[in-house]
């Protein structure tokens, strides 16, 4: 077992020093990275919509939403603490570290998500509250009980993740346009290969947190490999569309499906040889790559 049950005593500690070293752990349990991600995939869907763009509702919709996208993901950690302690990845993590109890962790992850819902509702609107209340029950009600159960909590937890450039727009145009629905389906096949190939590079990780992903089953990584194919093509279809509805210039037109079918050639690798642990970790970090770029792309090549 990865777990450690408590924090290492240390040889002086000052009231300043405590401090510094609680707030680290506080931020870490917020998961600035991905949190960072949903924000600005928040803001993006908030800048291609049509309607009235102010910084009166950015600033609350950027700090609503990443208030809540913090909130969310520590209320998480307190959720799965007990299985991050089993894996080598996550054991470090502030509550199975022991650096950070449960209760603390768990008021103040509600606070973030209670306080960034309330920014949402009474300063931006109906629209973006509904959005982002409906991100928080999947990803907290629904997506992470059902990690335990079927490996189906893959596709759920897409949505999600997806989600956020609803949020942006949202607050600025009603109902939300072609953009911000383009960018929402986007961003849920863009998850698939992404996380397919997380679950194979850390398949024995999740199955040491009891974690039920497709990867646990799967001991040849083709049920894995063709999920990550499947979804990639089907991002390379979702980024056409703007070109069949004559809506994208020819930035847009040449560089998207330039940027898709290179996902897609990197997932039919994973597919041909699933045990190349290099190719895998390619596929990752191309994910990673995939969507600053794509996002540059759908802002410079798409008429509004």
């Amino acid at each position: 077992m990865y777990s450690k049950t408590e924090a290492e005593p240390t040889a002086t500690s000052s009231p300043v020093g405590n401090v510094k070293s609680a707030s680290k752990h506080y931020i870490a349990l917020t998961k600035p990275g991905l949190s960072s991600m949903t924000v600005a995939t928040a803001m993006f869907g908030y800048f291609v919509s049509n309607g009235p763009h102010s910084m009166g509702t950015l600033v609350p919709v950027l700090l609503g939403t990443g208030l809540a996208a913090g909130g969310a993901a520590a209320l998480n950690q307190v959720m799965e603490s007990a299985e991050d302690g089993l894996m080598e990845r996550t054991a470090d993590r502030p509550i199975p570290s022991g650096k950070l109890q449960r209760l603390p962790a768990l008021i103040f992850g509600a606070a973030l998500a209670l306080g960034g819902l309330a920014l949402l509702y009474f300063l931006v609107g109906k629209a973006p509250f509904g959005y982002t209340l409906a991100t928080l029950i999947i990803y907290l009600a629904i997506y992470t009980p059902l990690k335990k159960v079927h490996w189906i909590s893959t596709y759920v937890g897409a949505l999600p993740g997806a989600i956020p450039p609803l949020i942006g727009a949202s607050a600025v145009q009603s109902p939300v346009g072609l953009s911000g629905w383009l960018l929402f389906a986007v961003l849920f096949a863009w998850q698939i290969p992404h996380f397919m190939a997380i679950s194979w590079l850390y398949k024995q990780d999740y199955i040491r947190g009891n974690f039920a992903m497709l990867s646990r089953d799967d001991a040849s990584g083709k049920a894995v490999s063709l999920h990550a194919v499947l979804f990639a093509g089907i991002l390379l279809l979702i980024c056409l569309i703007p070109i069949f509805l004559g809506q994208a210039h020819w930035i847009y037109a040449t560089l998207a499906p330039l940027l898709a079918g290179w996902l897609l050639y990197g997932s039919l690798l994973f597919y041909k040889n699933p045990t190349h642990t290099p190719q895998v970790r390619r596929l990752f970090f191309s994910t990673l790559l995939f969507l600053p770029f794509y996002m540059f792309v759908f802002l410079l090549g798409i008429i509004s």
